[in-house]
C-alpha cells in the first residue's frame, strides 16, 4: 500500500474516533440536562376523605407551600408531588403500589394514617424509595433503612405525656382509651409503663376501633374507676364526640391527648365539654424568625395560623429536597445525608434525625382553648 494511502486511512479513523467521542460526549449532556429538568416526583398518602380529611388537607397546604418556596427561589426547576388518598392498610397498599409502578415516584414524602403507613414499609423498603412519616412513629416505623420522620416516636410522646400525668397533675390512678392499631397500643403501652413507673396505676385500658363515634360503653367502665386522669388516643370528631359523652356520663376528671388533638375540629364538636382537656404539643418555642416567617405567609395564603401538620409537612419536603439536590438524587446517598442532619431550624422546630429515623423534638402542654 502506498504511503499517502496509509495516510488517508489514518486520517479517516481519527475523524471517525472524534466523530463517535462528540456523540458520547452530546449523549452524556443530553442524559445530564434531561436530569436537571425533569421533575422530581414526590409521592404523599394522606386522607382526602373521611374523618381525618382535616389533617391530609393541613399536609397538603404545607406541602404545597414548600413547593411554591423550592420553585420560587430556583432550589429546584420542576418537581411533581402525587396525592393519594389514603388511611385504612388495604387503600394505603394499593395508593403505594400505584405510585410506584404509575407515578414512578423518587420518594414518599409523607403519610398521615400510622395504620396504613406501617403495612406499606416491606413493598417500600423491597423498592429501595427513600420514604417519610410526618406522623408520630410507632416502633414498626423505626430502625428501617430507608424510613425517616420529621417527628418524634410514639415511646418518647407517650412517656412525656406519662410524667406530666404524674408529677404535673399528680394523679395516681388513670384510664386509657386507645385506638385498635400501631398508633393506639403503642400510646397504650409506653404510656403505661411510665406511669407504673413513676408510681401510679393503670387501673383500665378501653380498646376502640379507628372509626368509632360511639364511647359510652368504655366511658361507663372508667367512670366506675373514678381515675384521677384519663388519656385519650383518638383523633378530629369522634375525639370531640368522647370529650361531650364522657361529660354527660358525670366523669369529671382530666382528659389528657397528644399533639395531634391541636385540632379546631375537636373544640366546635366538643363544645363547652371540651373543658379540663389537655395536651401535648409540639409548638416550637422560641419561634425563630423562620417559624414567624412561615406563620405569617400560611395565614395570608389560607386564612388560618399552620399547624403541627401542616409545619411537618413544609420541613419534611425542604429536607428532602436538599438531600436530594445534595446527592443528584441516590438514594443511598440522602440517606446518609438525612441521618447526619442535626440541629436543623426548620418551620415545625429544631430538628435532629436520630438512629432509629424518628427526629427529636421538644414538648409542651396546653390547654387547646
Amino acid at each position: 500500500m502506498e504511503p499517502h494511502t496509509e495516510q488517508k486511512l489514518d486520517k479517516t479513523r481519527i475523524v471517525l474516533w472524534l466523530v463517535a467521542l462528540a456523540v458520547i460526549i452530546l449523549g452524556v449532556f443530553a442524559m445530564n440536562q434531561q436530569k436537571e429538568t425533569e421533575a422530581i416526583r414526590i409521592g404523599v398518602i394522606t386522607p382526602a376523605t373521611g374523618n381525618f380529611a382535616v389533617f391530609g388537607e393541613r399536609m397538603k397546604r404545607g406541602f404545597e407551600m414548600a413547593k411554591e418556596d423550592l420553585l420560587r427561589t430556583g432550589k429546584v426547576t420542576s418537581l411533581e408531588i402525587i396525592y393519594e388518598d389514603a388511611c385504612q392498610p388495604k387503600e394505603a397498599v394499593a395508593a403505594v403500589q400505584k405510585l410506584i409502578t404509575v407515578h414512578r415516584i423518587q420518594i414518599l414524602g409523607g403519610s398521615f394514617c400510622v395504620v396504613g403507613f406501617v403495612p406499606i414499609i416491606p413493598i417500600l423498603e423491597e423498592n429501595k424509595i427513600l420514604t417519610f412519616n410526618t406522623a408520630p412513629n410507632p416502633d414498626d416505623a423505626l430502625n428501617k433503612k430507608y424510613v425517616v420522620s420529621t417527628n418524634s416516636s410514639i415511646q418518647e410522646k407517650a412517656s412525656q405525656l406519662a410524667v406530666f400525668a404524674r408529677e404535673t397533675l399528680n394523679a395516681k390512678t388513670s384510664a386509657i382509651i386507645y385506638y385498635n392499631t400501631p398508633l393506639g397500643k403503642d400510646y397504650e403501652k409506653y404510656f403505661s409503663e411510665t406511669f407504673t413507673q413513676k408510681g401510679g396505676e393503670v387501673t383500665s385500658s378501653e380498646v376502640t376501633l379507628v372509626d368509632a363515634t360511639d364511647f359510652r360503653t368504655p366511658l361507663t367502665k372508667i367512670k366506675a374507676k373514678n381515675v384521677d386522669v384519663i388519656f385519650v388516643v383518638q383523633l378530629a370528631g369522634p375525639l370531640g364526640n368522647l370529650l361531650k359523652q364522657g361529660r354527660e356520663l358525670g366523669i369529671d376528671a382530666p382528659i389528657l391527648g397528644n399533639s395531634q388533638n391541636e385540632d379546631p375540629t375537636i373544640i366546635s364538636s366538643a363544645g363547652a365539654t371540651a373543658e379540663g382537656f389537655l395536651i401535648s404539643s409540639d409548638e416550637p418555642f422560641p419561634k425563630t424568625n423562620a417559624i414567624l416567617d412561615f406563620g405569617k405567609r400560611f395565614s395570608e395564603k389560607y386564612s388560618q395560623a399552620p399547624d403541627v401538620f401542616a409545619a411537618n409537612s413544609y420541613d419534611a419536603l425542604m429536607i428532602q429536597i436538599d438531600a436530594f439536590t445534595i446527592c443528584n438524587g441516590e438514594t443511598e446517598c440522602m440517606l446518609k445525608e438525612l441521618h447526619r442532619l442535626k440541629d436543623y431550624s426548620g418551620v415545625s422546630g429544631m430538628i435532629t434525625i436520630k438512629a432509629d429515623g424518628s427526629a427529636s423534638k421538644s414538648t409542651t402542654f396546653n390547654d387547646p382553648h
